[in-house]
């Protein structure tokens, strides 16, 4: 729970896991370890206008590891109707975090090994059956062909080609 000043009032045992002793403390010291309040606090906006909030966001835990985590902030009505207090409720989702920018530096690569592959990629099962084209080379494809038949030719060549001594 915060306060109007940014202040953390109340924070249970698995906040103090992550960020440590925070009470008394102001928020962004805590989270952000920064020394003002951020340019787009969304608590600073459930103070103002009373609306509750979801956002994503990324901090510094209290062991100086990045941490991302989504918030949903409530505001805390006072008896003169407005904003007193404003709780925020996170789910850690650094794991999360972290495996989407595995996955999309992955995608990223496959995308590149496509785009700068000068062969065509051809995917077919085991007994190589049902192939299927999943890339055109982007280079000229009569060229491709014409290097194809010209590979087979000089294998077949050299295949019945009879030896000396055979």
């Amino acid at each position: 729970m915060i306060d109007r000043d940014f202040k953390v009032v109340v924070a249970n045992g698995n906040f103090k896991s992550v960020f440590g002793d925070a009470v008394g403390k102001h928020c962004y010291e805590v989270y952000k370890k920064r020394d003002r309040r951020c340019e787009t606090c969304p608590t600073a906006g459930t103070f103002t206008d009373g609306k509750t909030r979801v956002n994503e966001e990324s901090g510094v835990d209290a062991n100086g590891r990045r941490t991302h985590y989504l918030v949903h902030i409530f505001p805390v009505f006072g008896e003169d109707g407005k904003v007193a207090y404003v709780i925020e409720m996170s789910t850690d989702i650094t794991n999360l975090t972290r495996w989407q920018k595995q996955v999309q530096e992955s995608q990223e690569r496959y995308r590149l090994l496509f785009e700068r592959n000068l062969a065509g990629v051809f995917r077919a099962d085991l007994d190589g059956r049902g192939q299927e084209q999943l890339f055109e080379p982007r280079h000229d494809r009569v060229a491709v062909d014409r290097q194809v038949e010209r590979a087979i030719a000089v294998n077949a060549d050299a295949a019945f080609t009879p030896r000396a001594g055979l």
